[in-house]
């Protein structure tokens, strides 16, 4: 079989040269273009001799590799559907990598989609009522995230049961009204938009018309609830006491409901004030004439704070 060689530039070859062992290595380091087979022998190329020039022309989109799953020589591969080309590079093609080419729990947290949490906590989750993509979902006010844990607010309640009996003197200035401290209950609600529902159920007896003020203080600053329209020069408060007409063992109960809006996470004081169109005795969880006998009464009285979470 004849053996056909191009050599530029080197040793020139004639018709009459005997291409041995010797006679190429005079040829140096020539470009050598080789096809065919040397009869009775091998031939072979040494490495890095060829370049990528001199390989076979390739259809378009192809790679050069062995799919064939064995040992075998290489051949063209079709790149074309997931790979894009352009003269000097390959790259991966938009929408190529589907959920099948990825391996399960392969996508880290850190792949997502950044989360914008700059006002405030978020959850991913999904709220449109159909099958699709993760959506961004902000925390309501009654859910709050404290490292890591997501927490639902339960409503705080806070409960004063008053069992001792105890007198007071009813200013006649309702400026002057005096505060009933066994009743004074605090609350801190979680959420600035929480509303509170306070109930005082009070046990006593005043002999004359009196009238009970309910405030809120937060940071000392004191805020009259439940204020009749145009009052004048009555006396007045969120509930009044009519005249007792025996004024020794006639006790009464006087419950006081209220919804109020704090509008703050700060402790929130609720407290009673009772104040009367002249100084008498008003008397807490007893009668004014509290002599130990089957005549006279003794009774307490309860506040209820409770946190409306809205």
């Amino acid at each position: 079989m004849p053996l056909f060689v191009t050599v530029t530039p080197g040793t020139t070859v004639s018709s009459s040269t005997t291409l041995d062992a010797a006679t190429l290595n005079l040829l140096g380091t020539p470009s050598v273009d080789v096809t065919g087979t040397v009869d009775g022998g091998s031939l072979s190329i040494s490495s890095g001799s060829v370049p990528l020039t001199a390989l076979l022309s390739q259809a378009t989109s192809t790679v050069v590799g062995n799919g064939s799953g064995s040992s075998n020589s290489p051949v063209a591969l079709d790149a074309s559907t997931d790979f894009s080309f352009t003269s000097t590079t390959m790259q991966i093609k938009p929408l190529a990598v589907v959920e099948g080419k990825i391996g399960a729990r392969a996508v880290t947290a850190g792949k997502l989609f950044a989360i914008d949490g700059t006002s405030g906590a978020k959850l991913l989750g999904r709220y449109t009522a159909s099958s699709g993509d993760f959506e961004t979902l902000t925390l309501g006010s009654n859910m709050t995230v404290s490292g890591g844990a997501l927490n639902t607010l339960r409503p705080r309640i806070e409960f004063t049961n008053s069992t001792t009996a105890d007198t007071y003197t009813t200013p006649t200035s309702r400026g002057s009204a005096v505060e009933i401290t066994q009743l004074t209950t605090s609350i801190t609600p979680q959420a600035s938009t929480s509303k509170v529902l306070v109930q005082f159920n009070i046990s006593c007896e005043v002999p004359v018309r009196a009238a009970f003020i309910l405030e809120r203080v937060i940071g000392g600053t004191a805020t009259e609830l439940g204020v009749p329209t145009t009052p004048g020069s009555r006396i007045y408060g969120i509930k009044v006491q009519p005249w007792d007409a025996d004024n020794t063992f006639s006790q009464s109960i006087v419950p006081i409901s209220f919804v109020d809006s704090p509008g703050s996470t700060a402790a929130v004081t609720y407290r009673i004030k009772v104040y009367a169109n002249g100084a008498y005795t008003f008397a807490l969880n007893r009668t004014i004439t509290d002599t130990d006998s089957t005549n006279y009464t003794r009774a307490t009285s309860q506040v209820i704070l409770q946190e409306i979470l809205v």
